[in-house]
C-alpha cells in the first residue's frame, strides 16, 4: 500500500473522531499506550494513534493487539499441517471444534509497517543521492485481545505488564532532555524560541509551583509541548519546515503545532500523567478545516510520524537497526 492510500484512511478516520467530539492524538486513552503481542512493545506513530482510536470508540479494555496467528499462538492453539499437504490450519490443544480463537463476527483494524523503497536512477547508478526513494506500507491486520475468544486473562486487563514498572518520572524525563537540549527559565507564558543569528535556542513555560496540586499534569502537557517544538532545531531532529514556521504562515505553523500537540499526548500518556483536553467544538472544527484543507493530503501521517521522532528523542529512545517503526513484526 502506498502512502497516498494510507494517507485517504488515516485522514478518513480521524476526520468521523473529530465529528464525534474526539480530538483523537489528545484523547485520554483509557488503556494508554496500545502494545503489539509480537514485539510486547508500544506501537509507534500512526499505529498507535489508529489503535488507540479504535480501542476508544469500541470500548476496549486491553492495551494488547495481535495479529490473528499471533492471538491463536498464545491463545494455546497448535499450527497443524493439512492432510493434502498443502498450508495448515489452528488446531484447539483439546481438540474442542467448538473452541474458537475469535469471538463471533470480529472486524479487523489496518495496522502500517514502513518500509523504505529506495531505486538507483540508471544515469547515476553509483550516485546514491540521486536515488529514487519512496515509503511503502505492508498492511497487517491485527485484532485488540477484547476480540479474542481464548487467550490468557493477563492479556485482558487494563495494564501492559513489564511496561508500568520500568517508567521514569515525567520531572527526570523533563529534566534530562534540558540538560542535552535546549535552555530552560521560566515566565508567564509558556512558547519555544529560536534564532540562530541571536543564539537563542530555550524554552519558556510557567513554572510548576504555578501550577495548583491537582493541575500538575498540565504542567508537564505544556513542558513537553514546547520541548516538541526544540526537537525541531537543526543540531536535533532538523525537522523540515522548522525554520520558517510561524502564527503568520498558517499551514506550516499548524503543522508543527500538531507534531508538538501529539508529541506531548503520546509523552504524557506513556508515564502516566492526566491532563485536561480541549475537547471544544471551536478546537475540533479549528483542526477538521486544517485537515481538510491539507493540500498534500498527508497532514495526519506525517506528523504522526514526527512527532514519533520527537518522542524517541525526548525520552532518549534509540534504535540499532535504523527502522524507524522501531520493530520488525506489528502483530
Amino acid at each position: 500500500m502506498n502512502l497516498t492510500e494510507v494517507n485517504e484512511i488515516v485522514t478518513q478516520r480521524v476526520l468521523e473522531a473529530l465529528d464525534k467530539g474526539t480530538v483523537p492524538w489528545r484523547m485520554p486513552w483509557r488503556t494508554g499506550l496500545q502494545v503489539s503481542l509480537s514485539t510486547r512493545q508500544p506501537y509507534r506513530g500512526i499505529n498507535q494513534l489508529i489503535t488507540g482510536l479504535v480501542s476508544l470508540s469500541e470500548g476496549y479494555s486491553s492495551p494488547w493487539w495481535g495479529t490473528y496467528d499471533k492471538i491463536a499462538e498464545l491463545s494455546g492453539f497448535i499450527r497443524t499441517p493439512r492432510k493434502s499437504g498443502k498450508g495448515s490450519y489452528w488446531k484447539a490443544p483439546d481438540d474442542d471444534p467448538e473452541r474458537r480463537i475469535l469471538k463471533e463476527e470480529q472486524k479487523s483494524t489496518k495496522v502500517y509497517l514502513w518500509k523504505l523503497n529506495r531505486k538507483p536512477d540508471p544515469d547515476f547508478p553509483n550516485d546514491r543521492d540521486k536515488d529514487r526513494v519512496w515509503m511503502y506500507a505492508t498492511v497487517y491486520s491485527v485484532f485488540n485481545a477484547g476480540q479474542a475468544a481464548s487467550l490468557p486473562e493477563r492479556y485482558l486487563s487494563t495494564d501492559a505488564p513489564g511496561l508500568a514498572e520500568e517508567l521514569p518520572e515525567a520531572q527526570a524525563v523533563f529534566d534530562d532532555y534540558i540538560a542535552r537540549g535546549p535552555g530552560l527559565r521560566f515566565g508567564d507564558m509558556a512558547y519555544y524560541e529560536h534564532s540562530e543569528k541571536l543564539g537563542i535556542d530555550r524554552i519558556t513555560i510557567p513554572p510548576l509551583a504555578a501550577y495548583a496540586a491537582s493541575d500538575q499534569g498540565e504542567f508537564y502537557s505544556t513542558a513537553f509541548h514546547e520541548a516538541a517544538h526544540s526537537t525541531g532545531h537543526p543540531k536535533r531532529l532538523n525537522r523540515p519546515g522548522f525554520g520558517d514556521f510561524s502564527s503568520r504562515t498558517p499551514d506550516k505553523y499548524a503543522r508543527e503545532e500538531l507534531v508538538a500537540e501529539m508529541t506531548s499526548a503520546m509523552i504524557c500518556t506513556w508515564l502516566g500523567i492526566e491532563t485536561m483536553f480541549d475537547n471544544s467544538a471551536a478546537y475540533l472544527d479549528h483542526w477538521a478545516r486544517k485537515i481538510k484543507g491539507d493540500d498534500e493530503k498527508n497532514l495526519i501521517v506525517t506528523a504522526a510520524r514526527q512527532a514519533q521522532k520527537a518522542f524517541d528523542f525526548i525520552l532518549g529512545i534509540t534504535y540499532d537497526n535504523g527502522d524507524e517503526n522501531g520493530n520488525d513484526e506489528t502483530g
